[in-house]
């Protein structure tokens, strides 16, 4: 009933590892800000303070009686996380897909099957896991699906530089800059991947010839980075179509989703994406590396 025993409350479940917990009000059955509530106390009247008085010293009072019977329980059950990698000691680039985030260590279940894990732990302590050191998007992209047609359906790539995350666009920067020597070693002993890759892909879009029409769908263009969680979305969206951009002379990056050879296709596509985040994303046409109008593309066609 009272704020401070609550926060007491909080204090002893983060130290026996549920670093995330939090306090929350309620008043009526009915959630309320947390600011609302310490209002609502510091405003009571006087037989209203003598109640809280009273709940607070009974509620801690028994909260200290177990706070030592519960520490005790979370030093003999402290869990060490032996089956990944931190990834604040790697020096260098890498791309790699999140698999999820924890507040307790992974020690035991089917994720271990993504090994080589590594582990992001932030500032609240919660423990962002991800499977995989890659210095290629396209080889994480593939392994990312993999992950998603496996295990984790909402798998995503992240890209990490000496030990901190960065945008997906940063670190294509800094392996354009730096090259090959940019990028981070697999740690010593890390295990290998056991999970399987899916038989042969549907060819990628720059494999296509010269002389056919593809219909894609465009989803943005930009002329500063992308931020992380906008190039998440995208290589969420893309999923196994595959994201792709290209540059226009003024320099702006324009993005798009899939490579299809009819315009149905790329329609259906079209309604996925503005259904799922993107409203005003809408087809473009190529004949091989060069943009079209949409009815070009159909004249190309019908006219084969």
């Amino acid at each position: 009933k009272a704020f401070e025993s609550a926060d007491f409350a909080k204090k002893i479940i983060r130290k026996i590892g549920y670093t995330d917990a939090f306090v929350v009000a309620f008043f009526d059955g009915k959630r309320i800000p947390l600011d609302n509530g310490l209002s609502t106390i510091k405003e009571g009247d006087g037989d209203f303070r003598s109640i809280y008085q009273s709940s607070l010293d009974k509620e801690l009072s028994a909260l200290n009686a177990s706070a030592a019977d519960i520490a005790t329980i979370a030093k003999s059950t402290k869990v060490v996380d032996a089956t990944s990698t931190n990834i604040a000691s790697l020096k260098g680039l890498f791309y790699t897909i999140q698999i999820g985030v924890f507040s307790k260590p992974i020690i035991k279940g089917p994720l271990l099957q993504l090994q080589p894990l590594f582990r992001n732990v932030t500032s609240s302590g919660l423990m962002k896991y991800s499977s995989g050191m890659y210095s290629d998007l396209g080889v994480a992209t593939t392994k990312r699906d993999d992950i998603r047609n496996t295990l984790v359906k909402d798998a995503y790539i992240v890209a990490y530089n000496n030990g901190g995350k960065v945008s997906i666009q940063e670190a294509t920067n800094v392996a354009s800059n730096g090259g090959s020597s940019a990028f981070a070693k697999m740690p010593v002993g890390a295990t290998k991947s056991v999970v399987k890759t899916p038989e042969k892909k549907e060819i990628a879009d720059h494999e296509v010839d010269a002389n056919e029409v593809r219909f894609k769908v465009q989803i943005g263009s930009y002329k500063v980075n992308l931020t992380e969680e906008v190039a998440s979305l995208f290589f969420k969206l893309a999923g196994n179509h595959g994201l792709d951009h290209y540059n226009k002379p003024n320099g702006v990056k324009v993005y798009t989703i899939g490579a299809f050879k009819k315009y149905s296709e790329a329609s259906e596509e079209k309604v996925h994406i503005n259904e799922n985040g993107i409203a005003d994303a809408f087809i473009v046409a190529f004949h091989g590396k060069k943009r079209i109008s949409v009815t070009e593309a159909m004249k190309i066609i019908r006219g084969r």
